[in-house]
Parts: structure tokens; C-alpha cells; sequence
């Protein structure tokens, strides 16, 4: 369970079913019972991506977190993330000028004085 998908199919197709899976309903019990613990280097997309509900410890291991998957938040989550994506390349030639435009002053001697120095 905790090793990563590797190859670009295998990928494709355990994303493709945590999309799927976050679109229904979790189970009741998933709520109130975690359905694994997990480590804090094991809480990863593949993992948690196909779970209803999981405790994760924290890195320090100075405490845990009762993670529930949310269908409702996922999709107002996904329909945001889409129009994000829509406006950003839509603005990506804008975006580009302006970047062109102000990297002499980025990158100049005299702007990072201003950093170093102060």
C-alpha cells in the first residue's frame, strides 16, 4: 500500500480510480473509525486517495490527525482548481510579457543591494 505508483500507466490508473473514489459517498463508519493509521511518511496521494477516512501521525510524532474524506469539498475543490487552470493560460501570454519585461530589474545588481543590505 505504500509503495508509489511507478510507471506512467500505473499512474494514470490509480489516480484515475482516488478521482472516482472521491466522487461517491464515504462509508457511515469511515466517520466515525478510521479505516488505517498511517504513518506520517506514508500519507501520501496514492494512499489517502483511496481511503474514506485514515489517522495520519504527525512527522514528529508528537500527535495524529483523523483525515475524513469530504465528496462535497472535493468537488467544489476540483470545479475551482479547473477554473484556476482556465484563467492561467488563458493570462500565460500576458504573464510572459511582464515577466520579460521586469527581469532586468529582478535580476539586477541594485535590487538585490536593497535585500542584502537591509
Amino acid at each position: 500500500m505504500l509503495r508509489p505508483p511507478e510507471s506512467t500507466a500505473k499512474i494514470a490508473l490509480r489516480a484515475g480510480k482516488a478521482v472516482m473514489h472521491n466522487l461517491r459517498a464515504p462509508e457511515q463508519s469511515a466517520g466515525e473509525r478510521p479505516q488505517v493509521n498511517v504513518p506520517a511518511h506514508g500519507a501520501r496521494w496514492f494512499l489517502l486517495g483511496n481511503l474514506d477516512s485514515a489517522t495520519v501521525s504527525n512527522a514528529d510524532g508528537s500527535g495524529v490527525a483523523f483525515r475524513r474524506r469530504d465528496p462535497k469539498l472535493f468537488r467544489e475543490l476540483a470545479v475551482r482548481s479547473a477554473q484556476n487552470y482556465k484563467r492561467l493560460s488563458a493570462e500565460w501570454p500576458k504573464l510572459v510579457e511582464q515577466y520579460k519585461a521586469a527581469l532586468p530589474e529582478l535580476t539586477s545588481v541594485e535590487a538585490w543591494r536593497k535585500y542584502f543590505e537591509s
